[in-house]
């Protein structure tokens, strides 16, 4: 759709944003509602405006309750990078174990789950997930080389 055009294609997240807000006027009736919800933190995120992007995620979650979505992995990979960025690692630790429990063999949460991990001392299981990372991802994250070396992990 035009919106996800806006979001995926364009990186237009001003326009998607706007978009988004329009489609959850308060008679908004919408069996997945909660995705657009999932929508506007990611806009949010991209656009580094992590409060508000966090809360968007948290009412995704709160409004598909107990439903399965396709979503749900990388929402929690989302929501575990936004509270990584607002200083909650705790937080984002269990975020991002829900992602990788979730789909354990996609490793994308690998390295924000080390990043938290390495906030809260927990330097062998950092470790561990930057080497799960490094031998699984086929496009390294560019913030990748730095951290591994400032860890001091050995493959």
């Amino acid at each position: 759709d035009k919106i996800r055009d806006k979001i995926y294609q364009k990186n237009d997240y001003e326009g998607a944003i706007i978009d988004l807000k329009n489609h959850l006027q308060p008679n908004s009736i919408d069996n997945e509602i909660f995705t657009l919800y999932y929508d506007l933190g990611y806009c949010y995120y991209c656009l580094d405006k992590y409060e508000l992007a966090l809360e968007n995620y948290n009412k995704y979650f709160e409004l598909k309750k107990d439903t399965y979505s396709y979503l749900d992995e990388v929402a929690y990979h989302d929501r575990g990078g936004v509270k990584y960025h607002l200083g909650d690692y705790k937080g984002s630790l269990i975020d991002l174990n829900a992602s990788i429990k979730l789909n354990p063999e996609d490793p994308s949460s690998y390295f924000p789950r080390a990043k938290s991990r390495f906030k809260l001392g927990l330097k062998k299981e950092a470790c561990d997930d930057l080497n799960y990372y490094q031998n699984e991802e086929t496009e390294l994250d560019k913030e990748f080389d730095t951290f591994y070396n400032d860890c001091g992990c050995k493959n």
